[in-house]
Order: structure tokens, then sequence, then C-alpha cells
């Protein structure tokens, strides 16, 4: 038997999963459990789940809930619920006084038999994402330093090169002293066709050593 539905969105950064995803998410959500979804209640962008009383949508859904006039509730994730402990504690009173369901699209139905325990995992949730956002963001400031610091190389090393111990510059490998031949017979004007023959690479290997002359120059000296 199909039950009524209704859902809602809110993204409090741009980073998360967008508004678009997460309608898109419960719309399948539905479709898939038989559940007959009326609307999808929306608090937009940059609606922090910490300031419940701003958020009208929020307030609509929960209107909804305290009128029973729906029958279950569906969110993409626990952390779609507001933040704030006592509003969650208040929420989860209402769904269970009336006797309305909870649903994410990620785990499916949420129990609601020991009230304080749902509170706890829903809070978890939340703080768990922001725990993670926290440490991609630090990644990311760590890997764009790297990648704005002129002496920190990136990708593959190049032929002849390895990484120092420290990873962050290239240095001599086994290999470096094809680099050298390279170098030296191209000076010579030895053509590609013979470098490549007497030192044994391909003829481009050849081309990118001699245009990269001065990197690996620079970076043989530095080490």
């Amino acid at each position: 038997m199909s039950r009524t539905a209704i859902g809602y969105t809110r993204l409090s950064d741009r980073s998360n999963v967008s508004i678009s995803d997460q309608k898109a998410d419960i719309h399948e959500y539905c479709d898939e459990h038989g559940l007959m979804l009326e609307r999808i209640y929306d608090d937009g962008e940059m609606s922090s789940g910490f300031a419940p009383d701003d958020l009208d949508e929020y307030q609509a859904v929960r209107d909804r809930v305290r009128a029973a006039d729906v029958g279950v509730v569906v969110i993409r994730d626990k952390r779609r619920l507001v933040r704030d402990e006592n509003a969650v504690m208040r929420t989860i009173a209402d769904f269970r006084e009336e006797e309305v369901e909870l649903h994410t699209v990620m785990d499916g139905p949420v129990s609601l038999e020991e009230p304080m325990e749902a509170a706890m995992e829903i809070m978890r949730a939340s703080i768990a994402a922001e725990e993670k956002r926290a440490e991609i963001e630090k990644s990311i400031k760590v890997t764009q330093s790297r990648v704005d610091d002129p002496e920190v190389d990136h990708g593959r090393p190049r032929f002849g090169m390895i990484y120092s111990e420290d990873g962050r510059q290239q240095v001599p490998g086994d290999r470096y002293d094809d680099v050298e031949a390279i170098l030296r017979l191209r000076s010579e004007d030895t053509p590609y066709e013979e470098i490549a023959e007497v030192v044994g690479v391909s003829k481009s290997t050849a081309h990118r050593v001699v245009e990269r002359q001065d990197w690996y120059e620079q970076r043989s000296t530095a080490n």
C-alpha cells in the first residue's frame, strides 16, 4: 500500500551534496519504497542546522508532523535534520507522538524506539560529517601549498630521477648516467637517432631530456 511522504532538503555550504542531488535521491527512494511523495520542503543553500528557528521549511515539516497528516518524512541522510541537540530531541518527540516515520535515503527507516539514542545517532552523524569535511579541507590546503611551492616536484619522476626521502624533490636515480650521456652527446651535435641507439632510449625520451636540461642540472646540483 502506498503511503504519503514529504521530503526535506537543506545545504549548509556549497561543498556539500547539492540540493538538486538531494531531491533526486529522495524521489528515487520514494519510488523504490512505494511512498507517494507529496512535495519536498527546501530550505535551500547556506542553511545552518544550528539555527532551526530560521529554517522556515523545516518548521513547516514539523507542523506537518504535528498535524499527523503525513506518514513518512524522507531526508537524504541524518545530518539533514537540525544540528541543535534540543531541537533534535523535540523533533524526535513529534515523530514518536504522531507515529510519523523518519527515513533517510542512505540508511532507510530511522529507529525512534529509544529517543535519546536516536538523537545521539543524528548528532554523531553531523559531528562525523564536520570532522570529515575539516580533514578534507586540511588535506586540500596541504596539497595546494605543495602545488604552489616551486621547490616541490609533482607527478611521476622524470627519466633518470627518483623522489628524495622526504618526497619533496626529484633527485638523480639509477639511470641519471644516461641523462648525462644524452646531454653530452647532444652538446656534440649528435643526431637524436644516434643518441637513442647509443644510450638505449627512445628518441622522444632523448628530446625531453634535452628540453629539460636546465631543470636536470638544477636538480642534480641542488641534491
